[in-house]
Formats: C-alpha cells, structure tokens, sequence
C-alpha cells in the first residue's frame, strides 16, 4: 500500500509518547494545573508544562488549579531522583530534593492526564529502582563528511541523530530527543557504537560534545562516551579484516590512528596510566559531569588488556582510576567470545560460546574497582528470542553489575516486524538467580536492592534515528519506552506498560488502542514461533541478521536425530552448570525446561512429545503456520478499524504489518523445508502452505 504524504494535523508519530491531545483529557479542568506553576520550577519543566498547555488548549472558563514545586532537604527519604505528588484543593503539590526528582514529577504528572487520569485527589511516591538508567547508542561517528552519513551500527530507522561534525549546532531534534528520554525514565546516554571510533576522544571534537552534553544537562541526561582501549596509541594503521574477518570494527578498518603518541596499551605502563588520567581531565574540565567511558574489549576484534597478558580487571582499573577523582563511572562489557575459552571439566564437550564471558569474568570477582560496572546482555548468547537470563547475573558479589538490554531488534525483524519485547526483559528481570537466598532476582541483583549487592544499572541499546517517527515502525516506539519504565520499576506490568505508551502515543480511540494492545502484546511470542520456536537460536543469514537461512547451521544443530543444542551438564556443554544450584534444575531436566526455552538447552529427537501431545516436528511445524496466520489476522482487524485512525497512520501501520505477514510466510517455509529435510519428514503439518493476498 503506498503511504500517502502526511497533510497538516496528520499523526506522524515524530511526537512519540509525548503527544498532547485534548482528547485524552478526563477532566478539561485539569489544564489549569499546567498554567503558572509556583516555586522554584526548573527550565525544562516550565518548558513542558507550556508546551502541554499550548497542545492542550486554556480552560473555558478560568480554573482555580495549580502547580506548586516544593524542594525538599536532602534527607527527604525520596532519594535525589525520586517525587512525592498530592492534590488537594485545587493545589498540586510537587516535593522532590532535586531538579531531576521536578523533572520526573512533572511527566509523571502529564502521563497521567495522557492516559485519562484526575489530578483531583491524586496521589503518588515514586523513586527509581536503579540510580544509572542508561542509553548505549550503537552510532557511528564519521569526521569525515565524504565517508557518507552518519550510520548507525543495527539501526533501521534511518541515520544518526548526532550532527557529529557541528554537534554545537542547534538541532531542535536534540532537545526533542532529551525530553522523550527524561519521560521515559532515563538519565544517561552514551552517544557513540561500543565498537569506538578512537577519534571521539580528539581535543578538536570535544567542545562539540561539551555542546551537546549542555543540550542534554536541563533533561538529566549525563553524556558518557564509548571509548577505544587502544586509544593512547599511535599507529600506522589497524590489522586489516584478513586477520581478524568481518566482525572487526567497520569504523576502525584500515585507518589509521593518530589519538595517542604512545607505542603501548598496557594498562600497567605508567604512561598509558597518565595518558589516561590527562584524558579524563581535559574532558571533565569542559564538561565537569560529564558521567564516564564505555569499552568494549577483546571481543570482535575489539584490542584489550589481554593482548598484553593482563586480565579485564586490570584493564578497566587503568582506565577507571582515570574517572576516579571526578566521580566517573567505567562500563566494561562482558560479551566475550575472544580465544574460545573452555571449562577444563568439559574440555572433551563441544565448545558453546555462551559459557565464555561466566568464566573469564567469575574468577575476576572483587578485582574491579568501585566504580566499574560489569555491562552484561540479558542472555548469554547475543538478543535473540527468548534466551534465558546469563548465569553471570548474581554470580560477582563483589562486583557491580548492568544488565543491557536491545530496544533495536537485531535478530527480531528489524523495523518490518512488530516485536514488543517488554514481556520477556520482565522474565529476565523477575529470574531468581538464588545467589544470595530466596529474592535474588536479576533486577535486585543489576540494581543493589538485595543482599550484598551494590548498586548497578539498566542498559539500552535504542532503536532510533533521523526518520520522521524516530523509530522506522510506529509501533518499535513501545520497546524503548518500556525499557525505560522497567529500569524506573522493574516491577512494571508489561502489559500495563503497553496500554500507556499508546495513551501517549495516539490519539485516544478505544477501538484502536485495543487493537493495537492486542498486536504489541501478542508480538513477541508471535515472531518467536515463526523464526525461533522454543528457543532454537538464530536461523538468520549472517552479518545483517535479517533473512532467514539454515546455512549457518551445524549438525549439532539441526540433523536427522534431532535439533537444539545439548547444554546440560550430564551430556552437553555443561553450561547449564554455571547457573546457581537452586536454579538450574529447571532447565537442566528437560521435562521442567520451559517450553519456549527447551531447544536453548536440549536437542531432542523428532519424535519427542511435546506438552501438547504433538511431536517436536509437527509443534515446529504448526507453530510457524500459526504465527503466520495470527499476523494475517492482524492485518484483517486493522481494515476493519481504518476509520479508528488517521489516514497517515493506518497506511503506516498496514503497509508494515503487510511486510511483515509477507516475510512471515517465507521465514516460515525455509523451516517447514528444513525439518522436512532433516526429520525426512513428508506429514501434512511439515507441508509448505500457499501464501497468497487473497482475503487480507
């Protein structure tokens, strides 16, 4: 369907969960409460407030409410982030310590009128469950405008919003993007790909970014930068992809690098240490809260502090005692598959990459210095469907921890498919690990809630860029918001949060936002049972992580005896034995594994029975025409609730959800083709149905 150009007064989603409709209003009265607000108000909030009330349109008649911001002393109990909001007669009062605690109150007090909420006799306490709720950009940075534009690495919703060579410029877009993450929740952001370009910690570039982190600071966005470990050296160059293959960083391929004047990186040389340390003032000097690094190191090619004999702690020590004295924060991410390393007890077991960063960072444990926060992605493998939790989580006392989560949809249909991914972050984030007793869930854990655990953090991994809507698909908008509001309260319902993202997010029809809830929320499980039921990992085609192919493949995979990957300590990997005693017996039998983890942890012949009385090749095989079909199903309600939505959006949402039913069906009959192939199965539930338009 072709997508007409919007008109004036179109939705075109460019104002996200920040869409101010007087529709949404439950009471019109309650616009009074957003004019003149009292006490000391900072910028940004009375910036909001008008921008609500011009949208929002003044009273009919003149309205009694107000706003009164009330500061509170430092031991308020509410923390320096958290609000306290009461109503009554006709005074909104709003008490926090802090700017940022008037900022947080302030949308939350907007999200309610968006979602048809009273301010009359309203009441609420909240603070964030993490004190560092982070955005890791996957941008890269080009400085040199003949290279192209400013790509951004597994980002499909068009280019990066950072001009990289003015980001002094004034860019509305800038201030657009602040608000949009203060009212998710959000209070940091690393603007650059962890696969760092060296030259982002140029002298030149620096005022530029001082700029930016002056746009952000009214929004309670602390700017962080993705660092090279590598950085204090000069070179004539870098290893080309013959040594290190496609994985080694596009940015950093055959340049050259002219950062440092230094022939080492050791982390134990005096003059990395001290170059280091210059760095990290020159920078603090312009931007003195400025929040810190994030490295990635001896992964993909990436260099590190074992290419000189030295251990991860060693080389985030180095680096972090650098932040130290200006109470920065070093993130040293633990997605490792470097050196293919292997558990001496199943040195004769096939090798699973998902067991590398447990045992090259457990041993590491209380090493790394206070202000180093291990970064870890909520599965042990790389943001694929329905991973579980990474036995890492839990597993450091003694070490601060983040877990890192990807709104961007790698593996999950890019921008073409609807993903919501809400649902399965609160199974990783609610997962006991039971290191420290009954309660050690991974969000108590990553936020230092439990037991001896310190405080972490929430990383995302956002799914924006320069198109109009921000996000390529209207509806990938729901997975960052939820990140956001997760890492404020883990125990968030995600389907609750869904409900609200819509309220903020389109204009008010109950008829549409229930479609649309039904979609978002029926999502995830939808696309795993057609790309990866049960667990069975990634089918794509590699490098762009989008097409499905059974090439990649091995025998140990997918074969006549069966498919899924063996990680059981009896028989398998033994990854499954990294997870704590008391929670690896559910994934360890194979008849208390769950459902949609089963092939994650066991291979299990065609003939296995399945909970629902089918065998594996046949559930494999109506899963995906069955999640083919609910797609076409979507399409079909959508037509018939045209008129709930605007031209613009509808044709929007048609034309994406008609992609995806499309590649829906041809991912489905490469693995119907494959389980015929390998389970030499001809049944009419391994058949390859007709895929036609006929009846949308």
């Amino acid at each position: 369907m072709q997508i007409p150009s919007p008109l004036p007064g179109d939705d075109t989603g460019y104002e996200a969960w920040l869409r101010y409709d007087p529709a949404q209003l439950s009471d019109p009265s309650d616009r009074s409460f957003l004019l003149n607000p009292a006490g000391d108000v900072p910028e940004a909030v009375h910036r909001e407030l008008r921008i609500a009330a011009s949208q929002y349109g003044h009273p009919d008649a003149p309205a009694p409410g107000q706003v009164e911001y009330i500061r509170l002393p430092s031991d308020s109990g509410l923390g320096e982030e958290g609000f306290r909001i009461e109503e009554k007669k006709q005074v909104l009062t709003v008490s926090s310590e802090t700017d940022a605690g008037f900022l947080y109150a302030t949308y939350a007090l907007l999200k309610r009128l968006q979602c048809g909420g009273t301010l009359k006799g309203w009441q609420e306490v909240s603070s964030p469950a993490y004190a560092l709720r982070i955005l890791n950009h996957w941008d890269d940075p080009k400085f040199d405008h003949t290279l192209g534009p400013y790509n951004v690495t597994r980002g499909f919703a068009g280019n990066s919003i950072f001009d990289w060579e003015d980001l002094g410029a004034d860019n509305p877009r800038i201030r657009d993007y602040a608000r949009l993450m203060a009212a998710a929740g959000f209070n940091a952001t690393c603007i650059n790909n962890v696969n760092a370009d060296p030259d982002v910690l140029e002298s030149t570039y620096l005022p530029g970014i001082q700029s930016l982190a002056d746009e952000l600071r009214p929004y309670n966005l602390r700017l962080y930068l993705s660092v090279c470990f590598s950085a204090p050296m000069v070179t004539d160059g870098t290893p080309g992809d013959e040594e290190y293959g496609l994985e080694y960083p596009f940015c950093m391929r055959n340049r050259k690098v002219r950062l440092g004047c230094l022939d080492t990186a050791d982390p134990r040389d005096p003059s990395v240490q001290k170059w280091w340390a210059e760095k990290a003032a020159e920078i603090y000097q312009l931007i003195p809260d400025f929040g810190g690094f994030v490295i990635k190191a001896n992964s993909e090619g990436m260099p590190g502090p074992q290419d000189y004999g030295c251990t991860h702690a060693e080389g985030a020590n180095c680096i972090a005692a650098a932040l130290e004295p200006y109470g920065g924060t070093l993130f040293w991410r633990t997605f490792v598959y470097q050196g293919g390393l292997r558990d001496p007890d199943f040195a004769d077991r096939p090798y699973d990459g998902t067991t590398q960063a447990f045992l090259e960072f457990t041993p590491l444990d209380g090493e790394f210095a206070d202000n180093v926060i291990l970064q870890t992605k909520n599965g042990p493998a790389d943001f694929r469907a329905h991973e579980p939790p990474s036995p890492l989580f839990g597993a450091v006392p003694n070490t601060r921890q983040a877990i890192e989560v990807m709104a961007a949809q790698e593996y999950l249909g890019h921008t073409t498919h609807v993903c919501y991914q809400a649902e399965h972050w609160k199974q990783i984030l609610d997962f006991d690990t039971c290191h420290q007793g009954k309660g050690s869930t991974v969000s108590a854990v990553t936020s230092g809630r439990h037991g001896t655990y310190r405080p972490g953090a929430f990383v995302a991994i956002p799914n924006l860029g320069d198109d109009a809507n921000w996000f390529g698909h209207r509806l990938a908008g729901a997975n960052l918001y939820a990140a956001g509001r997760l890492a404020w309260c883990p125990e968030s319902d995600s389907q609750d949060l869904a409900m609200e993202w819509i309220h903020r997010s389109f204009t008010p029809q109950a008829e549409a936002g229930m479609l649309l809830h039904r979609i978002l929320t029926e999502s995830y499980r939808v696309f795993s049972r057609y790309a990866a039921p049960l667990g069975m990992g990634a089918m794509h085609e590699p490098c762009h992580h989008y097409e499905p192919s059974t090439h990649r493949w091995t025998e140990r995979e997918l074969a006549a005896d069966g498919i899924g990957t063996d990680r059981t300590v009896a028989t398998g990997t033994g990854f499954i034995g990294q997870y704590h005693p008391d929670a690896r017996g559910q994934f360890e039998d194979p008849e208390r594994c769950p459902q949609e983890m089963k092939l994650f942890f066991h291979r299990l012949n065609w003939n296995t029975r399945m909970a629902e009385g089918r065998t594996l090749s046949d559930s494999l095989s109506n899963d995906r025409k069955d999640a083919v079909k609910d797609v076409k199903a979507w399409l079909q309600a959508l037509r018939v609730s045209r008129d709930a939505f605007d031209p613009c959006t509808f044709a929007h949402l048609y034309e994406r959800l008609y992609r995806q039913w499309v590649h829906a069906g041809k991912w489905r009959d490469v693995g119907l083709k494959a389980i015929q192939k390998a389970s030499q199965s001809a049944s009419e539930e391994t058949s390859v149905p007709a895929h036609s338009a006929s009846g949308l």
